[in-house]
Parts: C-alpha cells; structure tokens; sequence
C-alpha cells in the first residue's frame, strides 16, 4: 500500500514525507462524485430506451429538474452503483477487479469501434476531424493548461495511489516502463477514437462543441433523440459505454484505502471495504444534495457548492500536487541504490 511505501523510504531527515502515502484520501473524495455522475449515467440509460425529448428546451428542463429536484431517483442510482463496486471490491484486486476490465474494457472497446465506424460513414466526419486536429494556439491560455493536466492526471489515475497499489499484483519482473507507455498511447487513442464520435454527432446535427455535463447530458441526448429508432440505440451503446469506464475507474479509486487499511490494521478485506465505501458513499449523498434546489445553499461555499468543490479541488490540486510530489520523491530524495528498474 502506498501509506507504508513511503513510510519505508523516507529519509530519517525529511520524516515528514511519510505522509506522502495519504494521497489514499483524493481517491475517496474522487469516488464520493464519481459515482453520483455514474448514477445519472444509468438513468439515462434507461431514458434512451423509452425515449427522450427532441427540443432543447424539454432536454434542458429534463436534465435540469432530474438533478434539481429528483432525489430519490438520484439516491436509488448511487446506492446501485455503489453497491455495484463494493461487491467487486471485496473480491479483491485479481478476482474482483481484474475480472471486472477483462470483461468490461472489450465491451467498451467493440461499442466505441462500432460507433466510430458508423460516425466514420457520417457527413461530419470531417468536420470532427479539422475540430480535434486543426491547431489553435489562441486557446492555449493558463487555465486550459491547468485543466489539461488534470485531465491527465484523473485520466490515468495518478497521484492517488492506485498505480503503485496495482503494481504489487504485476509479474515481479515486469517492465514498468514498457507497462506505463502502453497504458498512457492507449488512454490516449481511446480519448481520440471518443472525441471523433462524440463530435461527429454535434456538428452533423448542428449543435455547439459544450463540455462536461451540458455535452452528455443536454447536447448528446437532444442529437440522439432525432436520430429516430437508431438514434435510440446508439444512445443505449454510448451511456452503457460510459457506464462501464466509469466503474472500471471508480473501483480504482478506493482500492488503495483498501490495501492500506488491510495490511496496516490486519483487517479482513470485507471490513476494510466496508469503512472506505460507507465513508465515500454519505460523502457522495451530500455531494449528491449538494446540486439540489432543497439542500444547495447550506453546502455552498465561496460560489461553489460540495459536488463543485471536491471535482475541483481533487483534479486541479490534489491529483497533480501528488503527482509532481511522487516524481521529486522519486527523483531527487529516493536513495538510487533503494531504486530499482527492471529490464526484463
């Protein structure tokens, strides 16, 4: 667990830095909001299959009233998802997660060729393509920077422990390095592969490029819904897509804890998954809360309400400054002779 590595390699003039392995926490603060948006994800889902509105104004109303004032719906989707991943967490990493991307990373990867094909066929393929590929240096300010990095960052989910939590469970003569370029190009290509879909739809109906939750959860669905019956299905294919990353990467987040608390406390994994998911999920409902007309203005602060701050705070800040923390450590405090790379 990355708590006890970093107390084992501290030096015994900089103690502090053995609380360096506490990067354990941003992972549970991420999985507290992540699951909520998983949570959205299923009920649109579910939406796509019965069908949904086909005018912006009803979209928006749509999206605006499920996240406003539809709690119990939003708390019946969170419980499932959270129940969903502390049933594959207490499997442990081999038999509980592992199997779960050896079952879910093909799916997603068959639906998004599938429906990279079809935008392939589309008119607006093209357009999509001059969209990624065309370069604007005019865009490139300070806050995109800082936003790209933390994309990176919870792209690939460093800075939280769950890299070096993973690593005990690879072949001990594994090439790390080998490991680390293969999973960084693939991210990357996945990223390309959704970008081209995704916006060969807004430009073939002619919407407007939005980001984050207006895209998914307004745009897409508004585009989808026009599209007629097969419309319908490639609105199922896109949010069960998402829904399979998403919990592929929200049992990552808290398997760190996991590990810690298992091996520093003797714990019996059912009890140790049992403290970090009950914590990260009544943080989760009061993120949840947090977007509601009922509960908002008690957990806003500073213009931001709780679901706000802990996106904000653990992407921009706590991920990288971990990051960046993890390669100084590594690279200028770390003795080179407690270091090793395997080349084999």
């Amino acid at each position: 667990n990355s708590v006890s590595t970093f107390e084992s390699f501290a030096p015994k003039s900089l103690k502090f830095l053995k609380y360096g392995g506490f990067m354990v926490i941003s992972g549970v603060l991420i999985f507290a909001f992540y699951v909520v948006v998983l949570g959205w994800l299923v009920h649109y889902m579910f939406l796509s299959i019965i069908g949904m509105p086909k005018t912006l104004e009803a979209t928006q109303s749509l999206w605006g009233g499920f996240v406003s004032s539809q709690i119990l719906w939003q708390m019946l989707w969170h419980l499932l998802v959270v129940a969903l991943c502390a049933y594959v967490l207490n499997r442990g990493v081999k038999a509980g997660i592992e199997k779960l991307n050896l079952i879910l990373m093909p799916l997603l990867l068959f639906i998004f060729l599938g429906l990279l094909v079809y935008s392939m066929l589309q008119d607006s393929f093209m357009e999509s393509f001059k969209f990624l590929f065309s370069p604007n240096f005019e865009k490139i300010t300070p806050e995109v920077i800082i936003r790209a990095i933390g994309q990176a960052f919870f792209s690939l989910s460093l800075g939280v422990g769950v890299i070096l939590t993973y690593s005990n469970s690879m072949p001990k003569h594994g090439n790390f390095v080998r490991f680390a370029i293969i999973i960084a190009l693939l991210n990357f290509l996945f990223c390309l592969v959704a970008g081209l879909v995704i916006f060969t739809f807004i430009f073939g109906y002619g919407a407007e490029p939005t980001e984050g939750v207006g895209l998914v959860f307004i745009s897409l669905p508004l585009i989808f819904a026009n599209m007629g019956v097969s419309g319908q299905v490639i609105a199922f294919l896109f949010f069960i897509s998402l829904i399979f990353a998403g919990i592929t990467s929200a049992v990552s987040m808290l398997e760190p804890l996991n590990s810690y608390l298992i091996e520093r406390f003797s714990m019996q994994r059912y009890k140790a998954n049992l403290i970090s998911v009950i914590s990260a999920y009544l943080l989760g409902i009061i993120a949840l809360l947090s977007n509601t007309t009922a509960f908002s203005a008690p957990l806003t602060f500073f213009d931001k309400n709780l679901f706000d701050w802990l996106v904000y705070l653990t992407s921009s800040f706590m991920l990288p400054l971990a990051g960046v923390f993890m390669c100084l450590y590594m690279g200028w405090i770390l003795p080179k002779e407690r270091a090793r790379i395997c080349d084999a």
